[in-house]
């Protein structure tokens, strides 16, 4: 989600973006957003996240208990699996951080007009819900690696 800031700066016909360019264009970026969450927030990102999560844990856990090639495998999986919720997460959470900043940008470009601040405070950050609980926020990740981790310890626990 890089291309916010190329919005901020130039339209897309290479022309300097005016406001109404920009809120023109960020409306079109919340519309996108808003179908993302109708779309997968309910249940495919939850179901992927939690699939994923469990296929992390199994994973270590058989890693750790298992010797030979059998253990590699499992490590290799884990390791796999966590680098995909990594980077999912990551990448939700930083288009939550550029949407922040952007229209951050944005109120101070805007100056003492007072119509064009109305405008810019009825605007909400684009993010990435998960289930109807939350959004993804940069620090989401270090959640999920905690309940892995505490999920990993729990099922060493009780074998």
């Amino acid at each position: 989600m890089r291309f916010v800031f190329v919005i901020y700066s130039k339209s897309f016909s290479g022309k300097s973006a005016s406001s109404f360019n920009l809120q023109r264009r960020y409306q079109q970026l919340e519309v996108l957003q808003t179908l993302y969450n109708c779309c997968f927030c309910f249940w495919y990102i939850p179901s992927l996240k939690w699939c994923v999560m469990n296929i992390a844990v199994f994973s270590i856990f058989g890693a750790v208990k298992l010797s030979g090639s059998k253990s590699m495998k499992l490590l290799g999986s884990s390791t796999m699996a966590l680098l995909f919720l990594w980077m999912l997460f990551k990448k939700l959470g930083t288009t939550y951080v550029l949407s922040e900043n952007f229209l951050q940008r944005w109120k101070s470009a805007v100056g003492r007009n007072r119509a064009a601040r109305k405008l810019i405070a009825a605007v909400k950050p684009l993010r990435a819900h998960v289930g109807s609980m939350y959004w993804v926020k940069k620090t989401t990740i270090v959640e999920i690696l905690q309940i892995i981790l505490s999920m990993t310890i729990n099922l060493f626990l009780a074998c």
